[in-house]
């Protein structure tokens, strides 16, 4: 999608288990609807090619080994879509990822406080999204779950839910913390308070550089060129810039402003739970 729209390619990185990205930036003169595409086509298509598996899975059952086919569709269709969605939920409240990116770019920050504000209630309606998929992906596990195990009650429906879920979810979040792949632990847990005084800091040296080059560019323009250059660092440097960054404002006496933040996993490990237990119920009886 960048290089659709004119932008510099540097590199992909395709790792086993998760948090692959394309480094790519474009130019100044750039507008703001190729970077948001560029940034929101990678959490989207999870989503969309997830949603997209969980219905072709409706469709396979009469191919050869259709029990099979259906059973790949299924889980890879599950995986993509709640972990696109969480990432689209986290990203976005923790300020993180392509989707604080997207956001900066459309409401950059230094201008007024609209950008909070975006970012709250992308969060709370994707995680009605995350409340709506943790009911409807369980139910359609459970339909395959009884394909291959039937089940006769509700205790046996989620003991075998238990032992064939279960597993593999630990299996994935082993692998993918395992294999290095560990940003989103990195912004979303201890660290995660720094990302908006980050970005702040960051956003404030991108707007003095543009206003040496360009003493007389307005406000507005100074506040878009900010914003579009802060969107357009490479990927493979945004860890290390962000400890910098940190090292920096501690050096200077500055941290993050007080104020708490809701534990936003737990919360959607909550919703997942409440959805699939409804998921449960709701076919305890075959329906």
């Amino acid at each position: 999608m960048g290089a659709l729209f004119g932008a510099r390619i540097f590199g992909v990185h395709v790792p086993w288990f998760g948090d692959g990205y394309g480094d790519f930036a474009y130019g100044d003169s750039t507008g703001s609807l190729p970077r948001v595409l560029a940034l929101a086509t990678g959490p989207l298509s999870h989503v969309i090619g997830g949603a997209i598996a969980l219905v072709i899975a409706n469709f396979v059952r009469r191919w050869p080994a259709g029990l099979f086919f259906r059973t790949v569709f299924t889980i890879y269709g599950a995986i993509n879509v709640l972990a696109g969605l969480q990432y689209l939920a986290s990203g976005s409240y923790y300020g993180y990822g392509d989707p604080t990116d997207a956001l900066i770019v459309l409401v950059p920050p230094c201008s007024t406080g609209a950008l909070q504000w975006v970012s709250i209630v992308v969060t709370v309606i994707v995680e009605a999204a995350i409340l709506a998929a943790a009911y409807w992906i369980p139910r359609k596990y459970l339909a395959l779950q009884d394909s291959w195990f039937p089940a006769r009650n509700l205790s046996r429906r989620l003991i075998i839910f238990a032992m064939t879920a279960v597993p593999a979810i630990v299996v994935f979040v082993g692998g993918f913390v395992l294999s290095g792949e560990q940003s989103p632990t990195f912004y979303a847990g201890t660290e995660s308070a720094w990302n908006k005084p980050v970005i702040a800091q960051q956003i404030d040296h991108y707007a003095d550089g543009y206003r040496a080059e360009n003493p007389q560019a307005t406000p507005a323009q100074v506040c878009r060129v900010a914003a579009n250059r802060y969107a357009n660092q490479l990927i493979s440097g945004r860890e290390e810039e962000q400890r910098k960054s940190i090292a920096e404002l501690r050096a200077a006496g500055r941290g993050p402003a007080p104020g708490r933040t809701v534990p936003l996993l737990y919360i959607s490990a909550v919703i997942l739970c409440v959805g699939s237990g409804a998921a449960a119920l709701r076919t305890r009886e075959g329906r």
